[in-house]
């Protein structure tokens, strides 16, 4: 996959407009990391969302399906969990849909996913 010749040297043959797509739309999920072959990362994004998301939603459940409980510290902390995760989330999406625009992104063989070209 790798184009090594002397004018494309370190630059990737997967589509920068596909990655922008993919992190524009589904960056939540790590869609863009598995088509840039990082298969672990895009792992760790499913999983920081998936359990930050239900955490943030547990917690929300279980304030509004007991409202006769006082909102103690207790309460508070799955809810606040969650948005932690959701933050956490919502900046590595920023950063990695900036890259992508940017060209700096790369693949598993950290080449560069520069060109603008139709999906593969």
């Amino acid at each position: 996959m790798n184009n090594k010749d002397k004018n494309n040297a370190g630059v990737s043959q997967k589509s920068r407009l596909a990655l922008s797509l993919y992190s524009g739309l589904f960056g939540y999920l790590g869609v863009q990391d598995f088509y840039a072959g990082k298969i672990k990362k895009g792992i760790a994004r499913i999983v920081l969302f998936v359990v930050s998301f239900l955490l943030y939603l547990g917690g929300m459940i279980v304030v509004s399906v007991y409202p006769s409980t006082k909102l103690s510290d207790l309460n508070l902390i799955p809810i606040v969990a969650g948005l932690i995760g959701l933050f956490i989330e919502i900046i590595w999406l920023l950063v990695t849909f900036i890259l992508s625009l940017c060209g700096k992104y790369t693949d598993k063989h950290g080449d560069y996913i520069k060109n603008w070209k139709k999906f593969d």
